[in-house]
């Protein structure tokens, strides 16, 4: 009885896939069902085969029933997962989830659970997934399954479910012990994973699509993952893969694609992978940087995708943690000073995740991404991506950027004390005046000594260099006002406030006087020399203000103040 239920039921299946294949997603009356397997099940109990049989047949019905119902999802997916070309009109967005989200992104979920070989494009059926976006402390708030991931430690409970499976405490892997967020330089206060250490046959893919322009014509990506191998064939086991396609010509971009399987890590066939201290059928590759130059195909559409799966068995895991960054200085040289004086030394750097470096220019060949020198002169780096895949060629220029343009003029160099003063600075890109002048940090200050004071300004060139500059303001013997007399004798100033002539009267005028008019600022705007006790002086020509009028004899000295009024 068992051999004909088998032989039928397999007949029965062959001619379900079969329609499945090649009709619609609609269930024609051929079809398994739940209803259908009731009905098998309910005549073969009224034939009188025994319940064990008929165990047997509901069990080999529902597994046939999964198989049908996955041909056909996969059938009407078919054209929504590979969807025409499409074209991005923006360049590309939060690439490295520096917004504490995964806005921008696209995200596929899978299953393999029918023991499908691997990789399997056509597993991935379902928008979502599990994801993170993960911070330096743990998990941001922007988790896509807060029922696995969210906290940050083994012990934390989320909506009910122990969150055990959290494949990282505190910022570090638990399995390869690298952080979970990428390393500088390109990597910054997040980043993104994909899966978790939950075995269970899932599939997880993230992706982004945007336009090559000037901005993002050096693309760098980074990505650490790790993988379980629990002995199976290639097609049954964990893997990572990460490719950009160029949507634009339908191709994939050179030297875009890594892709690994956690059999073949164990066979020691793929290098940088290590083994977990914590299980030694687990292995990781930390943080590893690609550097890209699309400087070619500037104005196409690419599309960038990862995608990480368990193996199809069930029992063993794969995730990863992803990371990029598009930015145009990340294909540039930088250097760590600038060369100031004779015998400065700066540091050169070529951009980071490039297989190969060598520098020509004024120093002898160098083959790191680093080199040290204190030469002015034009530099060139050659460089290879990995698998010996062509890589940018750059040129830096190094200049010595000594100054010594750096001035300071006063408005006046010498005044009253208290008066008003403005001392400009030029010949620098910014600059940093001393605390006596206020730090400020614009070209001009404003300053208003009571004693003789020298103020110092710090000046900046576009090279970085800085030099140095002094300004001392002198502040002459002047009153404020009140009057100064070295005799009993009186001299009178009048009318004031004045507008046209002031007279100067008192017996101190005695023999050859000198009058001196000065500003606020210790400027002699009037001198006169006079032998008579009544002095007349026009003052038509000066400005609305107040003044100081000194006069001084052979003897005697008396200061008065006027007010000169329009």
């Amino acid at each position: 009885m068992i051999k004909k239920t088998t032989l039928l039921l397999t007949l029965l299946a062959a001619s379900f896939i079969g329609k499945a294949q090649i009709t619609s997603i609609s269930y024609p009356s051929g079809y398994l069902s739940e209803e259908k397997i009731t009905e098998i099940l309910r005549n073969s109990r009224n034939s009188g085969t025994k319940e064990w049989e008929v165990q047997k047949q509901n069990e080999v019905l529902h597994r046939l029933l999964n198989k049908q119902n996955t041909v056909i999802t996969n059938s009407a997916n078919t054209q929504k997962l590979n969807p025409p070309p499409q074209i991005a009109t923006a360049g590309c967005n939060n690439a490295g989830f520096e917004n504490g989200t995964a806005s921008g992104w696209n995200f596929m979920q899978g299953s393999n659970s029918l023991s499908q070989p691997l990789p399997c494009d056509t597993c991935f059926t379902a928008v979502g997934g599990v994801y993170e976006v993960t911070s330096n402390g743990g998990s941001s708030a922007a988790n896509n399954n807060p029922g696995n991931f969210v906290g940050g430690d083994n012990s934390t409970i989320c909506n009910g479910i122990d969150c055990s499976n959290e494949p990282y405490t505190t910022g570090i892997d638990n399995l390869g012990f690298f952080p979970i967020v990428a390393p500088a330089p390109f990597g910054g206060n997040h980043s993104l994973l994909i899966n978790n250490s939950n075995a269970g046959f899932m599939m997880q893919r993230a992706s982004q699509t945007f336009v090559i322009d000037a901005t993002n014509a050096s693309f760098t990506y980074q990505y650490a993952v790790v993988l379980q191998d629990g002995g199976h064939p290639p097609t049954e086991s964990p893997y990572f893969d990460v490719h950009i396609t160029d949507v634009t010509t339908g191709s994939v971009v050179v030297c875009s694609q890594y892709n690994v399987i956690a059999s073949g890590i164990t066979s020691g066939s793929v290098p940088g992978w290590n083994t977990s201290s914590v299980d030694n059928t687990v292995f990781y590759k930390p943080w590893t940087t690609v550097t890209l130059d699309f400087s070619s195909v500037i104005g196409h559409t690419i599309t960038l995708q990862y995608t990480v799966s368990d193996c199809n068995q069930g029992a063993h895991i794969g995730y990863a943690y992803i990371d990029a960054s598009c930015n145009v200085s990340s294909n540039q040289i930088t250097s760590s000073k600038n060369l100031c004086v004779a015998g400065d030394t700066t540091v050169l750097s070529g951009p980071a995740g490039l297989a190969t470096y060598t520098w020509t220019g004024p120093i002898a060949t160098a083959t790191t991404q680093t080199i040290k020198t204190s030469t002015p002169g034009n530099y060139t780096l050659t460089t290879t991506a990995f698998s010996g895949c062509p890589a940018p060629v750059i040129f830096y220029t190094l200049t010595q950027g000594v100054f010594s343009t750096l001035g300071v003029l006063a408005t006046n160099d010498s005044i009253c004390a208290g008066a008003p003063d403005v001392l400009t600075a030029s010949g620098a890109n910014t600059y940093t005046w001393s605390s006596n002048a206020g730090t400020a940090i614009t070209n001009t200050v404003s300053v208003s000594p009571i004693v003789s004071t020298t103020y110092t300004v710090i000046g900046k060139n576009a090279g970085g260099c800085v030099d140095t500059v002094a300004k001392a303001i002198n502040v002459k013997n002047c009153t404020t006002g009140i009057d100064r007399v070295t005799s009993n004798n009186q001299v009178t100033v009048y009318p004031n406030p004045a507008k046209g002539i002031i007279h100067i009267e008192g017996l101190l005028l005695n023999g050859t006087t000198e009058i001196t008019i000065i500003d606020m600022l210790g400027n002699t705007v009037k001198q006169v020399s006079i032998n008579n006790n009544k002095i007349s002086i026009n003052i038509a020509d000066l400005s609305e203000g107040v003044y100081f009028v000194n006069i001084r004899t052979d003897t005697n000295i008396v200061t008065k103040k006027v007010v000169v009024q329009r």
